[in-house]
């Protein structure tokens, strides 16, 4: 699922509503997208900075525009499919962990950053920031899903190991805990076809993996890639069997069976080295 992919270490995947064979990855240098379902990617970074791409968002209505959030340099924005991104910060702080869309609104967008929950209803031209804010209650915020089905639910993922839930657009909110111990959520993902049906990515050696909720974030169940570095996950959205998993320096993982997962690595880590090695549970990686 590599080939073409020279940094290894994933932090965000989205795939094209409209074209699922086309998918984006960010990593901790770089955005690469496969126009065949993985099985090469091209490097797309004219106009983007040399940054960690925490989060990719894709336009649904539009899918040749497409967000990135980044580490040090807040969000970019390609109107071309990632031919060429500008950067989009007035109002925002410089880290964005996540980005997501309105579906019912395109021009409503929301991006997570240091200090908590920004909304743009531009398309990204002014950010302002919302009720949802790193607190006590709230912290370290690391991702951020909106429910197709209902604009009003929101999913946010945290580093203390809770997934937060708003069902009235951010005014209020509940926990659940993934795991017993407290992993980073630094993906969330729903099903477009039953939005009860969440997934989130943790990102630990002892509980990390990718998790599953058919009960709209109540409670969870481990769903593959058990004691591993996962940190963003990506659903097929014409064929729910179909998941997506990056791992950090292990690129690329798919799913069929929605619990098992397969990698085929025929590019090397960032740095050199690891060529055509499987890694499933990477040493030391970068702090999330």
């Amino acid at each position: 699922m590599n080939g073409g992919l020279t940094d290894l270490y994933l932090h965000s995947l989205a795939i094209d509503p409209t074209n699922t064979q086309v998918i984006y990855a960010g990593t901790s240098t770089y955005v690469f997208k496969s126009a065949n379902g993985g099985s090469l990617w091209t490097r797309m970074n004219n106009g983007l900075v040399n940054r960690r791409v925490n989060s990719l968002a894709i336009d649904p209505t539009n899918t040749k525009v497409v967000y990135a959030g980044t580490t040090q340099s807040g969000v970019f924005k390609s109107a071309n499919g990632g031919s060429l991104w500008t950067p989009m910060n007035n109002g925002l702080k410089s880290n964005v962990y996540a980005v997501a869309i309105d579906p019912t609104n395109t021009q409503v967008v929301y991006a997570v950053a240091e200090t908590g929950v920004f909304k743009s209803v531009n398309g990204g031209s002014l950010w302002t920031p919302t009720a949802l804010t790193n607190t006590s209650t709230h912290t370290n915020l690391r991702s951020l899903v909106i429910d197709p089905t209902n604009t009003q639910v929101f999913y946010s993922g945290a580093q203390d190991g809770y997934v937060y839930k708003s069902a009235n657009g951010g005014s209020s909110w509940t926990q659940s805990g993934v795991t017993s111990d407290t992993p980073d959520i630094l993906s969330l993902v729903i099903d477009p076809t039953n939005s009860q049906v969440i997934y989130a990515a943790a990102w630990s050696l002892s509980s990390g993996g990718v998790f599953k909720s058919t009960d709209g974030g109540s409670s969870w169940a481990s769903a593959g890639l058990v004691h591993a570095y996962t940190r963003c996950l990506a659903l097929d959205p014409k064929d729910i069997r179909v998941i997506y998993a990056g791992l950090d320096n292990s690129g690329v993982f798919k799913s069929t069976a929605m619990s098992s997962y397969m990698l085929t690595t025929t590019a090397s880590p960032a740095g050199g080295g690891g060529g055509g090695k499987k890694k499933k549970k990477p040493d030391q990686p970068p702090a999330p």
